[in-house]
């Protein structure tokens, strides 16, 4: 249940009202205000308020004008907010809302506040890229508001985004535990937006180019042949069907380099056999890439002792968690300096440290092992082509081994 209330708050003889929406959510209460282009004086306001008789037409006439404004807006948040998922509805929200009603959008034209041009961007890239793609920037768009209603900045404009944004967003960051390289991503996906804008008429400061972005160098793991001998070791009867399943689509991803968006939806119906050797077939969903991959002995044989099917599925969490589990029990100990997740005062953020490694086990490990294990054993181009890569140096991000290992192997290559 939502109410709407306006109130006069000035002591100037004539000022715009100021709407108030309250409503409740979860036992709590909720207050969002929002100053409106309705206008009324101090006696004009009273006479409202205090529904005394007019006699005079022209006071009548604007007394109604504001009155019919006021209900036209009224009618519109309550609409509004019973389409509204709660967890969405703020002081943006009812700003925008606020706008649309008294500055309707003409044809194709495109905002210039920062924060309702991201949510254009949001809308046009959703037909052009992944779902995973769009879920990561909504997650940056929201880091975005939550800087713009801390700093009291939820009209900044895209031109306003220059190095002096940059610092300002950096420190917001830095109070709220985000690493260098998350602000950096973020700062990286708002420029980009910037120039979307940019080429959609709007504009830019001159400074935006000179926004910096810095990177954090950041340890590299993956499972090395050793431990997935450990991991494959593991008696299913020990270990149970749960954690059996989850090693399993762990093998597979290690042995096959693809994405959890992807390996996930592996099934018997994108094998194929050409000249008597079985392949993966599919499309990759960030990417839209085709892929076709032999199947290594290792992933036939988890095939064969599921009577040629793959494991059924786990979710993007629950297989995070149970593959940590089978780690600990294969005893992939080794201490290593990695980030790990943890919640800080509500907040989940990557904390660097030092850590046994099955604690910091991903589901992205499986892809880097591939990529680790196989580098320089098998041509660059060809591993490139299994996991879809277009750039060697993309590519390379992925090598879990310090120089010193890759130059040992590389001299054994040699």
């Amino acid at each position: 249940m939502a109410t709407v209330s306006f109130l006069l708050r000035t002591t100037k003889k004539i000022a715009p009202l100021t709407v108030r929406l309250l409503f409740r959510h979860n036992k709590t209460d909720f207050v969002i205000a929002s100053k409106t282009p309705i206008l009324s004086t101090q006696d004009q306001w009273h006479i409202i308020k205090s529904a005394k008789k007019i006699k005079d037409a022209a006071t009548l006439k604007e007394i109604k004008h504001i009155k019919s404004n006021m209900y036209d807006l009224e009618v519109l948040i309550l609409e509004q907010f019973n389409k509204t998922n709660s967890t969405e509805i703020d002081k943006l929200w009812l700003n925008e809302l606020i706008d649309d009603l008294y500055h309707p959008k003409r044809g194709n034209i495109y905002p210039s506040n920062l924060l309702k041009y991201f949510k254009s961007y949001l809308e046009i890239k959703s037909k052009e890229v992944s779902e995973q793609t769009i879920k990561k920037n909504v997650t940056i768009f929201n880091m975005l508001k939550n800087y713009c209603k801390s700093n009291d900045r939820l009209q900044i404009q895209v031109k306003d985004v220059d190095t002096e944004f940059q610092k300002d967003f950096e420190l917001f960051c830095s109070s709220t535990s985000y690493s260098t390289n998350t602000t950096s991503k973020a700062l990286s996906v708002i420029r980009t937006v910037c120039k979307h804008a940019f080429s959609n008429g709007i504009e830019i400061s001159n400074k935006l180019d000179s926004i910096k972005i810095k990177k954090e160098a950041t340890s590299t793991i993956y499972l090395n042949l050793d431990e997935l001998e450990s991991i494959k070791s593991l008696q299913t009867n020990v270990i149970g069907n749960r954690l059996d399943k989850a090693r399993d689509w762990l093998l597979i991803s290690c042995y096959t380099g693809q994405r959890i968006s992807d390996f996930k939806y592996f099934s018997k119906k994108i094998i194929v056999e050409i000249e008597g050797v079985k392949y993966i077939q599919f499309k990759q969903q960030k990417t839209s890439t085709p892929i076709i991959v032999p199947l290594h002995k290792e992933v036939i044989k988890i095939l064969d002792k599921r009577n040629g099917e793959f494991p059924s599925k786990i979710s993007d969490q629950k297989y995070n968690d149970y593959i940590k589990e089978v780690c600990k029990l294969a005893k992939i100990n080794k201490v290593v300096k990695s980030k790990k997740l943890t919640n800080i005062k509500g907040l989940n953020r990557k904390i660097e440290g030092v850590y046994q490694k099955w604690e910091v086990v991903s589901s992205h490990i499986g892809r880097r092992s591939f990529a680790t294990n196989f580098y320089l054993k098998i041509p660059t181009p060809l591993l490139m082509n299994a996991t879809g890569h277009k750039k060697e140096s993309t590519f390379l991000n992925y090598i879990g081994k310090a120089s010193q290992d890759l130059a040992i192997e590389l001299s054994k290559y040699f």
